[in-house]
């Protein structure tokens, strides 16, 4: 059993990198094992994940549970030390949350280019650990 919760997010995407290095600066206590899709190896990534992470952020628990979108980001909010995300579990709010993830998981290319210049944001997409 793995002793850090996994992070998978796609490494070409601006957003997903801003995310991704909020969540790794929040990480004080290396709770999290936070790499790219394209370099996450296998154990943890699948084939059924690597096609879903192409679309959205995946979060593996340490327990072996899978959260995906906003719930994997709610889950790391709490584990960083986050107090907003118990707002967010709360229905209709999660519905809110999952929705909004959704329109701006489709649209993510758009708004990387519009914010973040269309690529990444320079975070280096893996921890030594797994190279």
């Amino acid at each position: 059993m793995n002793d850090r919760h996994w992070l998978i997010w796609d490494g070409e995407c601006g957003l997903c990198s801003s995310t991704a290095k909020r969540i790794r600066r929040r990480d004080t206590e290396s709770r999290f094992q936070i790499v790219s899709y394209q370099n996450c190896p296998r154990p943890p990534m699948t084939d059924k994940r690597f096609k879903r992470c192409q679309s959205e952020l995946c979060l593996v628990t340490i327990d072996g549970r899978e959260l995906w979108g906003a719930r994997a980001v709610f889950f790391a909010l709490a584990q960083t030390g986050s107090s907003v995300w118990r707002l967010g579990l709360i229905p209709p709010l999660i519905w809110l949350a999952m929705g909004g993830y959704w329109l701006v998981a489709r649209n993510r290319g758009l708004i990387s280019k519009l914010f973040f210049g269309g690529q990444a944001c320079g975070l280096d997409n893996r921890y030594p650990e797994v190279d």
